[in-house]
């Protein structure tokens, strides 16, 4: 779909389907040539919300080779274009994103602080990963600092966060072999009564 559809706002569309199926995986490739072309085919086609989720792809990428200050730069340079689009979801995320890159590099009020804006959105974002991500950011930042007692109270959150997001994750899979299992029951009916 993606290379072959002449619709370039289809193939951004695709091309960030695409991409983070592939994250999901771990099966991203070393090179980023494929993440800038789908960025550059978003930010051509005016695609906002699009191209900062795929932002947020290609400074996980970075940050995986070690590469967090570029990562860092990047998200911040886009991080007004990423509020003004006004979606909670992908706002927490990067907010998120951009706390655990900043703990990467030791910076822990700026961590904190970003993390702490993440969890101002945790009633748009119930359930998520960027949520136990903020959580995660807080806790290991009030540790590093010394702060047991801080450190203590954002561990229970982030745990809470981890396990909710398991649920709702674990909840989803029965849902779809539920639903997987009765469709085989009334196909193999169906089969049964066309033998008859």
């Amino acid at each position: 779909i993606f290379e072959a559809s002449a619709v370039p706002r289809t193939r951004c569309f695709a091309g960030l389907q695409m991409l983070e199926a592939k994250r999901q995986l771990d099966q991203l490739p070393e090179d980023d040539a494929p993440i800038q072309g789908v960025l550059r085919e978003c930010e051509a086609q005016g695609e906002k919300l699009v191209s900062g989720f795929v932002r947020g792809i290609l400074a996980r990428q970075w940050a995986q080779r070690g590469d967090t200050t570029p990562a860092i730069a990047l998200l911040e340079q886009h991080l007004p274009e990423v509020q003004a689009t006004g979606y909670p979801r992908m706002i927490g995320e990067i907010q998120s994103l951009l706390g655990e890159l900043h703990l990467a590099e030791g910076r822990l009020e700026a961590a904190a602080r970003y993390a702490r804006l993440a969890l101002d959105r945790k009633a748009d974002m119930a359930f998520s990963q960027p949520l136990v991500q903020a959580h995660r950011t807080l806790y290991l930042s009030a540790l590093q600092r010394g702060d047991t007692a801080a450190a203590l109270r954002h561990h229970i959150d982030y745990a809470e966060a981890d396990k909710a997001y398991l649920d709702r994750i674990k909840a989803r899979e029965i849902a779809y072999q539920a639903v997987r299992h009765e469709t085989r029951e009334k196909s193999q009916t169906i089969a049964l009564l066309n033998k008859e």
